[in-house]
């Protein structure tokens, strides 16, 4: 019964996004997003003012959604119906985190397109490791995104509570029924926010605390934007959140209600995407809005106060730009944290990662190279792009180890290893 309900719902959503008015326009752009009303207005606004200037006249139409996972089943029914003859009925892929456009990407579902050169060569192409961009063009980091606590500031006090300032805290037994937590299946964010946890307590003690969290869980809305929401009326007292959706609350209730915690060495960095669907009959204009969201003009409006020169026109948006420029220290933005001055992973992360990568290698694979292939013997080939740069990727490490050691010595094998580390498997079955 929920399926069938589910299934209506969807196609309704595509029906209606096709019989729209102007959803034929040629000048009529449509964009799926999970973002908010003060996010589309603002982009809104602004590209249609670019637009004008250039003697264009565009125009931009959402389909708002609440969460990916939404916007996966939407994309999945119309690119069925699109292969029975109706077209898709979005043009752009907006905003939502980088494992929902991996999976689209790897469904067929978005266009690889050619932004300015000059403008893809101003933004890396990774950073610590997390590509920023699709090598094939397909999507491209918009904005990016932190995580961290959002708590009810006055419940807390109301209570004699010290503020929850590390993950774990949400954990703790006196929170049960008074946090929550967002559905993974149906938030992006929320599904990074949770891989922060297993990031920074690995995996054998990540999972526990999350299992400890979930039963202190008052419920498990389907977008993160419902946490913060309950929170800040004090139905919850606490929940994870992605930091521009705390920041904006902050700003609309006070910093002396509620407040924002980022967990010491507990969250990273990464890249919010935006694409250009497959199929589009507005690849030109949608293509032009992309490089919009990722020109100076668009990049301003994630961070830049209300009425200054290139930011928004209504609200403040607090999400930090993508566009490293930006952070030169010349404008005033809103945002507090340079993302390009912190590491993406936790600070002790490079010494604690291994054992999570071995259990968990397809959840660095959605980051990190490739597909994250297995190659002979066992691990992902990406892990040899550090650990082993000089490996055949065709062969495994422990295959061809020897061969490297002969031709330039083991001295490089001790930048990571201790010397006893050889003794663990070559004297440990020695007669």
């Amino acid at each position: 019964m929920r399926l069938g309900a589910a299934l209506m719902i969807v196609a309704a959503a595509s029906a209606a996004c096709r019989g729209k008015p102007g959803a034929d326009d040629p000048n009529t752009l449509v964009v799926i997003s999970p973002h908010d009303e003060t996010i589309r207005d603002e982009f809104t606004i602004a590209f249609e003012r670019s637009e004008r200037e250039a003697g264009r006249a565009s125009r931009v139409r959402w389909q708002p959604a609440r969460g990916t996972g939404n916007i996966m089943r939407f994309l999945e029914n119309e690119f069925a119906s699109a292969r029975s003859g109706r077209p898709v009925g979005v043009d752009v892929f907006f905003g939502g985190g980088v494992p929902a456009f991996e999976a689209a990407r790897k469904a067929g579902y978005l266009e690889p397109i050619a932004v300015d050169p000059a403008l893809v060569e101003s933004v890396p192409a990774s950073w610590g490791g997390l590509p920023l961009r699709a090598q094939d063009g397909s999507w491209y980091g918009a904005t990016v995104n932190g995580f961290g606590i959002f708590f009810h500031r006055k419940g807390h006090a109301a209570r004699g509570w010290d503020e929850p300032e590390a993950w774990a805290d949400l954990a703790n037994p006196r929170y049960a029924g008074l946090i929550e937590m967002a559905d993974a299946t149906e938030s992006g964010s929320a599904q990074a926010a949770y891989e922060m946890v297993l990031e920074q307590h690995g995996w054998d003690e990540g999972w526990p605390l999350l299992h400890r969290m979930a039963a202190n869980s008052a419920s498990f809305p389907r977008s993160s934007s419902d946490v913060v929401r309950d929170v800040s009326t004090g139905q919850v007292l606490a929940g994870m959140s992605i930091d521009f959706y705390a920041y904006t609350q902050i700003a609309e209730t006070g910093k002396d209600v509620v407040g924002f915690s980022v967990p010491e060495g507990g969250t990273a960095w990464t890249p919010d995407p935006i694409a250009v669907i497959r199929g589009t009959s507005r690849k030109g204009l949608a293509a032009r809005f992309v490089a919009f969201v990722l020109s100076e003009k668009g990049q301003g409006l994630w961070a830049l106060p209300v009425g200054a020169l290139g930011g928004p026109t209504k609200k403040a948006l607090f999400r930090p730009p993508i566009l490293p420029s930006l952070y030169d220290g010349k404008e005033p933005l809103l945002v507090e944290v340079d993302p390009y001055a912190v590491p993406p992973h936790p600070a002790d992360f490079v010494t604690n990662h291994a054992e999570e990568g071995k259990q968990n290698a397809e959840s660095c694979s959605m980051c990190h190279g490739g597909e994250g292939q297995v190659i002979k013997g066992g691990g992902p080939a990406f892990c040899n792009n550090c650990h082993h740069s000089a490996a055949d990727p065709n062969r495994s490490w422990i295959d061809q180890h020897m061969e490297k050691v002969d031709e330039t010595g083991a001295q490089a094998c001790f930048e990571c290893h201790k010397p006893t580390y050889c003794a663990e498997c070559h004297v440990r079955g020695a007669k």
